[in-house]
C-alpha cells in the first residue's frame, strides 16, 4: 500500500512539473517494479482530469506537454531493445494520454478535410476514427452533421451544433435518430440536458422534447450517457429486449454483442436493469457491470468504470481480450476487414490512443505479442 500511495505521490508530482530530479529518478525505477493494475489506474485517474480541464489549458501548455510525450516515447524507443519495449510498454502507455489534450485542443478547430494516400511499414495505413454522423428525422429527412462540429443540442423548437449554429427548426414534436458509421463518433445533448457520447456503428432514438411520464431513448452499439437528474420523469434506456431506468446518473452501454452479450457498466448514481418484461430487475450500484446473455441471464463484477467508459476521453483501454476480440472493435474503429489468423486466441493488455493511426495500433501489439501484420487497401492480416 504505501509504494502505490508513493508512485500517485510521485506521478503527481511529475504531472505538476514539481519532480525533483531524483524523485524524476525514482519515478522511472517505480514505473519498472509496479503492478500493472496500479498504473492502469493512475492513467484512469488522469483521464477523467484531463477530460474536465484540458478545455482550459493554454497554448504554451500544451506544446509543452507534447514535447514532454514525443521526448518519452524517442527516449523509450534509443533506450530499449524490442524485447525489453515489453516490460516497459505500461511506462510509455502511462505518458500516451499526455497527448490527449493537444488532440482535443487542435481537434476542436475547424480546418480542411483532405484525403491524402497514406503508408507505413505494414503497407498501407488508414486515419483515425472522426467526428461523423448523421441525423435522421421521422418526418424523413436525412442530415449528414459537420465534421468540424463535435456535436449537437436539441431545444423545444431548434436543433443546434453545440456552438450554437442552427442546424434544423421543430414545428412539431418529432423522433429523431443521431447515427455513427464505423470509423466515426459523435456527441449530443437531448432537450433533458442529459449528455451522450456515441462510439463507432452507434445510434440513439429519442424525441424532440419529452412530454411522457418518463424519458424514454433507444439506443444500439457502444453509448456513455450522463443522465440529467428530474425525479418526476425516470430516464429509461431501452437496449435491445433490454431496459434501463435511472433518475440522475452515468453509465456506458456497450451492445454491440460481439461475444452475443450486452454490457453496461455504471459511474456513478443507480441504475435498475430489466433484462425482459417478466425477468426480475438487477440494481447496480457504481464500479459494477452487468454482463446480460442472449437468453436474459444477468452477471454482475466490479469493474474499473473509468477505463471502460475511457474512450469517450480518447483511450481504449484493452483488458486481456483475445486478438479475435480485439479484432472486431478494430474492424469498427478504422472501417477495416480484420483477419488475424492462427493468431485469434492471443490475447492482449493495452492501451490504444482513439487518435492512432491504424500502423500504429499494429506496432503497438507487435511489441507486446511479437506478430508480424501487413495491410492492404482496407483488410488486415497477420503474417505467419
Amino acid at each position: 500500500m504505501e509504494s502505490e500511495q508513493r508512485l500517485h505521490v510521485l506521478f503527481c508530482k511529475f504531472l505538476d512539473k514539481n519532480c525533483s530530479a531524483c524523485e524524476l529518478q525514482e519515478l522511472f525505477c517505480a514505473f519498472d517494479s509496479a503492478d500493472e493494475s496500479e498504473l492502469r489506474t493512475l492513467i484512469a485517474v488522469e483521464l477523467e482530469r484531463v477530460e474536465n480541464e484540458c478545455d482550459h489549458l493554454s497554448a504554451l501548455q500544451l506544446t509543452r506537454l507534447m514535447q514532454v510525450n514525443d521526448t518519452l516515447h524517442q527516449q523509450m524507443k534509443k533506450t530499449y531493445s524490442p524485447k525489453r519495449l515489453l516490460a516497459v510498454a505500461a511506462t510509455v502507455c502511462l505518458f500516451a494520454f499526455l497527448g490527449l489534450a493537444v488532440y482535443r485542443y487542435t481537434n476542436d478547430r475547424p480546418k480542411e478535410l483532405v484525403s491524402i494516400p497514406v503508408s507505413s511499414p505494414y503497407g498501407d495505413d488508414v486515419m483515425p476514427p472522426s467526428n461523423k454522423a448523421v441525423l435522421r428525422t421521422s418526418e424523413g429527412k436525412t442530415i449528414v452533421l459537420s465534421a468540424h462540429e463535435n456535436g449537437i443540442a436539441s431545444g423545444d423548437e431548434a436543433i443546434h451544433y453545440e456552438d450554437g449554429e442552427e442546424l434544423l427548426t421543430l414545428k412539431d414534436i418529432q423522433q429523431l435518430t443521431l447515427e455513427t458509421a464505423k470509423a466515426a463518433h459523435y456527441q449530443a445533448q437531448l432537450p433533458d440536458g442529459t449528455r451522450v457520447w456515441l462510439n463507432a456503428s452507434s445510434s440513439i432514438s429519442y424525441p424532440s422534447k419529452f412530454e411522457d411520464n418518463e424519458r424514454l431513448v433507444t439506443v444500439q452499439g457502444e453509448l456513455f450517457l450522463d443522465v440529467s437528474k428530474d425525479p418526476t420523469k425516470p430516464f429509461v434506456v431501452q437496449v435491445g429486449r433490454q431496459r434501463v431506468e435511472v433518475l440522475g446518473t452515468s453509465f456506458n452501454v456497450n451492445s454491440y454483442a460481439d461475444d452475443g452479450r450486452y454490457y453496461i457498466t455504471l459511474n456513478s448514481g443507480q441504475i435498475n436493469i430489466s433484462p425482459c418484461p417478466s425477468c426480475k430487475q438487477t440494481k447496480l450500484s457504481p464500479g459494477q457491470q452487468a454482463i446480460i446473455t442472449a437468453d436474459s441471464h444477468v452477471m454482475v463484477k466490479q469493474v474499473n468504470s473509468v477505463e471502460v467508459s475511457s474512450w469517450k476521453s480518447g483511450v481504449y483501454f484493452v483488458d486481456n481480450q483475445t486478438l479475435l476480440e480485439f479484432g472486431r472493435q478494430i474492424s469498427r474503429w478504422y472501417d477495416v476487414e480484420v483477419d488475424m489468423g492462427a493468431f485469434k486466441d492471443v490475447r492482449l493488455s493495452a492501451m490504444v490512443r482513439r487518435d492512432a493511426k491504424l500502423s500504429s495500433v499494429l506496432q503497438a501489439i507487435e511489441w507486446k505479442t511479437g506478430i508480424k501484420f501487413k495491410i492492404e487497401e482496407r483488410r488486415v492480416s497477420t503474417i505467419d
